[in-house]
């Protein structure tokens, strides 16, 4: 399936560009609102792509990062908050 190499891909780039000090804002601009030709609705709005789904989760952890614990629910610690939000979309995205 052609989206599970592109997400791995998409990973890949945005682990380098990290690791390369790379501003977690601008790789988030770069992804966000990249279109494909089927987007999807989700409960938390429309997915447009992949990429788009990336830079939702990316945002999304970026602000849980941002407010204080008191005000966060309480997260699973054996796994990312960003790696769930990507499953999850992918999942309704690419379900058959």
């Amino acid at each position: 399936m052609h989206f599970t190499s592109q997400a791995e891909a998409v990973s890949r780039l945005i682990s380098l560009a990290l690791r390369s000090g790379v501003d977690q804002q601008e790789i988030i601009d770069q992804l966000k609102g990249i279109r494909c030709p089927s987007p999807t609705l989700t409960d938390g709005g429309v997915i447009l792509s992949c990429a788009d789904a990336v830079a939702k989760a990316l945002e999304a952890y970026k602000m849980e990062k941002m407010t204080p614990a008191l005000f966060t629910w309480e997260m699973s610690v054996s796994e990312p908050y960003v790696s769930k939000y990507v499953k999850k979309t992918l999942y309704f995205r690419f379900k058959w």
